[in-house]
């Protein structure tokens, strides 16, 4: 049990880093063009970072209350469950894991020049 459920958490973080980092090279011109008009690199890949935690948000919300309804259906009886405030800190962790998993990408994407990727043939 354990051993894949270290399994599902690699790649849940392998999921992220990929899922950012393409999102980081799709949002390239639009990244540039908000530079040009004045937005810091940090600024930039703040936004980028966010944006990936709106999804993470309702996710952790609903999986609390769902988990526990399952576990409750499906254990049997002198099963305990674990107390909420471990699960709500356990909630917030993967936001704040999740945050930091995608700033590395965004940054990186938001230090590029600007002009070599305006300038890009886009054909």
């Amino acid at each position: 049990m354990i051993a894949v459920s270290a399994l599902l958490i690699t790649m849940a973080v392998v999921n992220i880093v990929a899922f950012t980092w393409t999102i980081a090279m799709e949002a390239r011109p639009s990244l540039a063009v908000a530079r040009t008009l004045g937005a810091t690199p940090g600024q930039v890949s703040a936004g980028l970072s966010i944006a990936q935690l709106l999804p993470c948000l309702p996710g952790a919300a609903v999986g609390v209350p769902l988990g526990i309804g399952v576990f409750s259906a499906l254990s049997p009886g002198n099963a305990v469950v674990a107390p909420l405030p471990w699960m709500l800190v356990a909630a917030l962790a993967t936001l704040l894991v999740t945050a930091a998993l995608t700033a590395l990408p965004a940054h990186l994407a938001a230090r590029r020049p600007v002009v070599p990727v305006l300038s890009a043939d886009t054909a």
